[in-house]
């Protein structure tokens, strides 16, 4: 199915659903309901940007820069969850490892940063990284090409200890199973973060690439992910 473009940013909540378009002027500009909680400096705010691909005219752009600092945006508007269903639309102006597409369940700062993302390994392929207070393990490593500045489609979910990602370009079908549909192996998961409620983000490894998104919609506790209609 292809779902074509909207923009990004006026929020819109529907009980635990949640689902970005843009409804603000003016570019560059730092939308006002994300904030910074990992590699906080100016250089980690996204932006929004105008993008002839997408509907209006404007997108979300989180621009890459030097150094090995994690980052995260947080998106203020979706209350902290530990369930989590997500479908957006993005592209990367380079394929790399350290590409992290967004983060859930995710808290603390620089040095404790605790959650689950989706990322691209050192070779052609997606896993999900667990961080427990700065410290990371990964797994659900599967094998996907994906190129620079596509567009593609992704759904994922999360729920107690399982996870899963689909991934597929923009103008094709979407695949019947899961590319990623693994749990987390962690031996002490209920004693730790990993089983507590926490933001959704986007963010990346510095210097990785740059990433632009054009729609994001979110859904909590059992709440389905609203797509553009």
């Amino acid at each position: 199915m292809d779902y074509g473009h909207c923009g990004f940013f006026d929020y819109n909540a529907l009980a635990n659903s949640y689902f970005s378009s843009l409804r603000v002027t003016g570019t560059p500009l730092h939308p006002a309901d994300w904030f910074c909680v990992w590699g906080g400096n100016v250089q980690a705010l996204p932006r929004v940007v105008a993008d002839e691909a997408c509907e209006g005219g404007k997108a979300l752009y989180f621009e890459q820069y030097g150094g090995t600092v994690r980052r995260q945006f947080v998106w203020g508007d979706v209350l902290p969850a530990a369930t989590f269903k997500v479908r957006g639309c993005f592209k990367a102006d380079a394929i790399a490892s350290g590409l992290r597409l967004f983060y859930v369940r995710s808290f603390g700062h620089g040095g404790s940063e605790t959650g689950y993302c989706v990322d691209r390994a050192a070779f052609a392929a997606l896993q999900i990284i667990s961080y427990v207070y700065g410290a990371y393990a990964t797994f659900g490593l599967q094998a996907i090409d994906l190129s620079a500045d596509t567009w593609y489609y992704v759904r994922f979910e999360a729920a107690n200890k399982n996870f899963k990602v689909r991934v597929w370009a923009k103008g094709e079908e979407e695949p019947g199973a899961w590319l990623i549909d693994a749990d987390d192996t962690y031996d002490n998961w209920d004693q730790y973060a990993h089983a507590y409620k926490g933001y959704f983000g986007i963010g990346s490894i510095a210097a990785t690439a740059s990433v632009t998104w054009d729609w994001i919609g979110i859904g909590t506790d059992g709440d389905e992910a609203p797509v553009p209609t």
